[in-house]
């Protein structure tokens, strides 16, 4: 049995590692400019880490359990919309769902949360500064990816997922 989403979700691990060691300013000289990208890549690898669920047909879970689950989690939520504004150099409101109307203090997200992300390179500090404030309150990048990263590892065991997803 091929689990292609596990796959996909020990990629999010990894690049959740990495941005654990930046920061705890764990990682190689001269790679200042490359810290960012490991930031908005793990946002960009577990926002995406959905279709991969949704995708994999072993894994039985419906598209509209995974969609849901998405919507009601504030932190993937954030998540989202870092990911597709990233991505998507802003993102457009027309593309929004009729159902899920944008809010008139909003008009370029994808959910009903202001989100811009703060990053800083700081050479003095060899790391990364960031903060993501959102109308729900401000998060340090770390954080936000451990809730992350976490609220999936929940949402994964409460659908039963195999072991495979949880291997070191």
């Amino acid at each position: 049995m091929q689990l292609r989403a596990a796959h996909q979700f020990l990629r999010v691990k990894r690049y959740l590692k990495k941005v654990r060691l930046i920061a705890k300013k764990q990682f190689p000289e001269g790679v200042d400019d490359h810290v960012e990208d490991e930031v908005y890549a793990f946002f960009l690898n577990c926002h995406h880490f959905k279709d991969w669920v949704i995708e994999d047909a072993s894994l039985s879970i419906a598209k509209q359990t995974v969609e849901n689950f998405v919507k009601k989690s504030k932190c993937l939520k954030i998540c989202a919309d870092l990911a597709n504004a990233h991505k998507h150099c802003g993102l457009d409101p027309a593309k929004r769902p009729k159902s899920n109307p944008m809010p008139n203090t909003t008009p370029d997200l994808i959910y009903p949360i202001l989100v811009h992300m703060n990053l800083r390179i700081s050479p003095a500090l060899l790391g990364l500064e960031a903060n993501i404030q959102s109308d729900h309150g401000e998060y340090d990048y770390l954080v936000l990816a451990e809730e992350c990263f976490e609220a999936w590892v929940q949402f994964l065991r409460a659908n039963s997922a195999p072991d495979a997803f949880f291997k070191e």
